[in-house]
């Protein structure tokens, strides 16, 4: 959190600048919350009736992790909580409930460690949040350029998915 001491100016070797701490209270190491990485969703393309299986990485670099919950809402209902099964050391998983058709299910991770220090993925769950679309067509353009959060990320980011269409465009200023 912090470092206090003197600072001295090194004139050889590397040089730069270093703070030499004086006493044991002039160094605050913080507390860190889980980190949360690699979130896969399977399937990526949702049908109705499929359950969902969302997998993440949770780590603590200073601790344990207590627990780890999935929230899902449909169509901008009420939170859900799905509590996520640790399946290896760092290698959690929850599963979403099967939905019906033309529905935005969105979801969030959240991580609490042994010291009681809380992460969210993604961070401000009021502005942006994971999501899929339940779909019983095949997907389209729209579908994949569609971000209901205005973040302007898709659902299908960092997957590959096959759509087709005809794209149209006014030419008129080229």
């Amino acid at each position: 959190e912090y470092i206090r001491g003197y600072i001295e100016t090194r004139s050889t070797g590397s040089g730069g600048i270093t703070i030499n701490p004086s006493f044991t209270n002039d160094v605050k190491i913080a507390q860190f919350p889980p980190s949360i990485t690699e979130i896969t969703r399977n399937p990526v393309i949702v049908s109705p009736g499929q359950e969902v299986s969302v997998t993440a990485k949770i780590k603590d670099r200073d601790g344990t992790v207590d627990t780890a919950v999935l929230y899902f809402r449909k169509d901008l209902g009420e939170n859900v909580e799905v509590a996520m099964t640790n399946l290896t050391d760092s290698t959690f998983q929850a599963t979403i409930p099967s939905q019906t058709d033309s529905c935005v299910i969105d979801y969030f991770i959240q991580a609490i460690d042994n010291q009681g220090n809380v992460s969210n993925t993604p961070s401000d769950t009021t502005k942006n949040r994971y999501f899929y679309l339940v779909l019983n067509r095949p997907l389209t353009i729209q579908d994949v350029q569609y971000s209901p959060f205005g973040s302007g990320f898709s659902a299908y980011n960092n997957n590959e998915v096959t759509v087709s269409g005809i794209v149209t465009a006014d030419t008129s200023d080229i």
